[in-house]
């Protein structure tokens, strides 16, 4: 896991430049989800689905039965039989490259005041992702004309009763460039002030296994399962636009300080210390 990084200063600016650089590079295997865990398939556990008619009243003395009575997973499909849920661990799952890079250079404008600039980014490729492995492919002619959507999937004769197969893979990638700006000026005269502005964007192709609260409406399975690039775009904690800003005075009154410097320890620990600051923060 290299990690590297650089620190100049330019002798022709008068040691008020500072030119700092960074690499780094991890790989890791992301956590992904207790519920995509192999023992979660039969025989060790089953997991089914049928759809009811809303419009007529169940009958609790059938219990379950109707749920997982279909039987054998690999026997003929009925039309009353459950579709089950499968999970899958793709063989070549590896864990993820990120590298990590950043370019700052801050400037020296007072004895307290600076300001800098720097370019911060990253690449992520391998990324643990869940697939739909048995997604329905399209039919041919006019939608009106297509056949059962479960029959169009592509495990459908060899495993007639199982619908979506949720596969473990590392094949989703991100990346993250950003510009960051701060001003800063240390404590002077019982003043310190911080503002820093960031202009970013994050790209990826899935949002993962947690997804982003409710933007994970759609799920985390890609749209198109045979085209996952078509999924890649902003992600969805994306934040381009972020600026903070923030300070602290610290009041001088109190024993040393401009006003009361003479006061005794009471008058202090009652009047003295006392500080005010503050922060707000705005983004897109």
């Amino acid at each position: 896991m290299p990690t590297i990084g650089i620190a100049w200063t330019p002798e022709m600016f008068k040691n008020k430049l500072v030119v700092r650089g960074g690499y780094r590079f991890s790989s890791f295997l992301e956590g992904t989800g207790a519920n995509l865990r192999l023992p979660l398939n039969p025989p060790f556990f089953i997991e089914s689905n049928v759809n009811y008619d809303a419009s007529k009243a169940g009958d609790i003395r059938l219990g379950f039965a109707d749920v997982i009575g279909a039987g054998d997973l690999t026997g003929p499909r009925t039309g009353s039989a459950p579709f089950y849920q499968a999970r899958a661990w793709d063989l070549d799952l590896r864990p993820q490259f990120t590298n990590q890079y950043n370019v700052a250079l801050e400037y020296q404008l007072g004895k307290a005041t600076s300001v800098s600039a720097a370019y911060v980014g990253n690449k992520a490729t391998h990324l643990i992702v869940p697939h739909e492995a048995n997604q329905p492919l399209p039919g041919t002619g006019p939608f009106s004309t297509w056949t059962n959507l479960n029959d169009r999937r592509p495990l459908a004769k060899s495993l007639p009763n199982v619908g979506n197969i949720a596969l473990t893979e590392s094949s989703g990638t991100s990346n993250y460039n950003s510009l960051q700006m701060t001003a800063r000026h240390r404590l002077g005269g019982g003043l310190e002030l911080i503002s820093a502005y960031t202009f970013s964007k994050t790209l990826t192709d899935n949002l993962g296994y947690y997804g982003c609260g409710n933007v994970n409406s759609d799920g985390a399975y890609w749209q198109n399962a045979y085209d996952r690039h078509a999924n890649f775009g902003p992600a969805c904690f994306d934040t381009p636009h972020n600026f903070t800003v923030g300070g602290l005075y610290s009041m001088p009154v109190g024993k040393g300080k401009k006003f009361g410097a003479g006061m005794g320890r009471a008058a202090d620990l009652i009047l003295g210390g006392w500080n005010i600051n503050y922060f707000a923060g705005a983004h897109s």
